[in-house]
């Protein structure tokens, strides 16, 4: 199997060529079924029926399991149909640009303009056919295409589908040594320091993290009444060991902590601004502060909170914020608003690079080692830091870009340090992950995957698209390094 190449070929027949387990990361948008022809001989999308349709499609990705690492991941974007009720028609009429031609037909089963849930029949058949289906997520289109339709609401969103193939655990990694092994560790029975650590138990020192059915004078079963269940958290905050019996620590306030952590499959987290809008907001209030000389006014300020405005005036605190916003906030979510953008080439499908970054960011290791198979993984430690201001009016400067609390972070804010890569110990080079496209066209993933250094290997029917995807990526690459 030859990395860093587009093959040219059926998706099913190059796929019987390549080895098992030997990829470690799937990216990819099949054609959708009965919207284009693109003038190739078995080609997909094409099939009378969407039941074959589909079952040809799984068909392919059965192939896409075996050869996927134990460990992988795969990304599918596909949308649906809507059934016209007719049959389908002379393709000469709707013939388009570089022989590509849209069709229009229908299945007598579903009623004229249904929704044939294409994405949906999809994800099922996958599941059984042994996929493990970890997450749906919203492809939102913000500049999406002006839709005819005027009886209905404009579709502006697509369907990501991620699959993974292990439900068992594949390694371990420790958080203190940055070990990463094949085998399972000792964890608590191991060595103190090295497989974990004695750590205050968090169901009653200084936490919230408790069962408040756990106590009958804050909580009804019957009526559900919660009236007094914040006099509860007030009591748990200032309690003693004691006070109630704590099932987990058995009244001794310490619980073992585990360094090791099991991964049934790779992945890397992805982080997001806190806020959606707040990044922005913070960079044009640093601007604003700095060009009006850092003057800010705050409306009913506290002592303590006056203490800290030689800070926030010299905008240090705001250039903090947004270091953290950039490099840390929250988990990304599962709806991702991403614009689409067109390609000068004749393929008329292409993906916006965003999206197969974050997949492969996600998705894919960076290395992995050569010798034992393991992938460096990316260890983060969480510290819980308080906000330096409380929610409140803040005004920077006077006039109307004056504007209130935009940037306030909340009360617990959650620091990621980022620790290290851990290691195997082999002593051998790692070599990065490789990311298939199976449904290659344009060539996107294949050149995103080299923009992250993960190798690629490109699966495309049409030789014309073939060489428009290497000279893609041969001019960008070229550009860019």
């Amino acid at each position: 199997m030859e990395i860093n190449k587009i093959y040219c070929g059926s998706a099913f027949e190059v796929l019987k060529s390549f080895p098992d387990e030997s990829i470690s990361c799937c990216v990819t948008s099949p054609p959708y079924w009965n919207l284009r022809d693109y003038q190739m001989k078995n080609q997909l999308g094409l099939e009378k029926n969407f039941q074959e349709y589909l079952d040809k499609l799984c068909t392919i990705f059965d192939e896409v399991k075996r050869v996927l690492r134990k460990d992988g991941n795969c990304f599918v974007n596909i949308g649906t149909t809507f059934n016209s009720g007719v049959g389908r028609q002379d393709k000469s009429k709707y013939g388009g640009k570089s022989g590509i031609h849209c069709l229009r037909g229908g299945v007598s089963s579903l009623p004229t303009k249904c929704d044939c849930m294409i994405p949906e029949r999809f994800a099922l058949a996958m599941v059984e056919r042994g996929w493990i289906k970890r997450r749906t997520i919203i492809w939102y289109k913000p500049n999406c295409m002006p839709s005819s339709v005027s009886d209905d609401f404009t579709l502006d969103f697509e369907y990501i589908y991620r699959f993974v193939k292990s439900n068992d655990t594949q390694y371990w990694t420790n958080k203190k040594t940055l070990q990463c092994v094949n085998k399972k560790p000792p964890g608590i029975h191991g060595i103190e320091g090295q497989d974990w650590e004695w750590i205050d138990c968090p169901n009653c020192k200084g936490t919230t993290k408790y069962n408040i059915k756990d106590r009958p004078e804050i909580y009804s079963e019957d009526t559900g009444d919660r009236s007094r269940v914040q006099d509860g958290l007030d009591h748990r905050l200032n309690r003693n060991a004691g006070d109630e019996p704590c099932k987990r620590c058995k009244e001794t306030g310490k619980i073992k902590y585990n360094f090791w952590s099991g991964h049934d499959y790779w992945f890397e987290q992805q982080f997001e601004p806190l806020r959606e809008g707040s990044l922005e907001r913070c960079k044009k209030d640093l601007e604003l502060r700095k060009k009006r000389g850092g003057l800010l006014q705050r409306k009913d300020s506290t002592v303590q909170q006056m203490k800290a405005e030689s800070h926030i005036n010299s905008g240090k605190y705001l250039e903090s914020i947004i270091e953290k916003m950039e490099n840390n906030g929250r988990n990304m979510r599962s709806v991702w608003k991403i614009a689409t953008k067109g390609y000068s080439g004749a393929h008329f499908a292409t993906f916006p690079e965003e999206l197969p970054l974050r997949c492969i960011k996600a998705g894919c290791p960076k290395e992995i080692c050569s010798k034992c198979g393991l992938p460096r993984v990316k260890i983060i430690k969480n510290k819980f830091v308080g906000s330096s201001l409380k929610r409140g009016s803040i005004e920077v400067g006077k006039g109307e870009e004056s504007r209130g609390g935009v940037y306030n972070l909340p009360d617990r804010f959650v620091d990621k340090e980022f620790v290290d890569y851990t290691n195997c110990n082999c002593g051998e080079e790692f070599h990065p992950g490789i990311v298939m496209d199976i449904f290659c066209g344009a060539g996107t993933t294949c050149l995103v995957a080299k923009k992250l250094n993960r190798s690629y290997i490109g699966i495309e029917l049409n030789p014309e698209y073939v060489k428009m995807a290497e000279e893609r990526i041969k001019k960008e690459l070229g550009e860019l390094f």
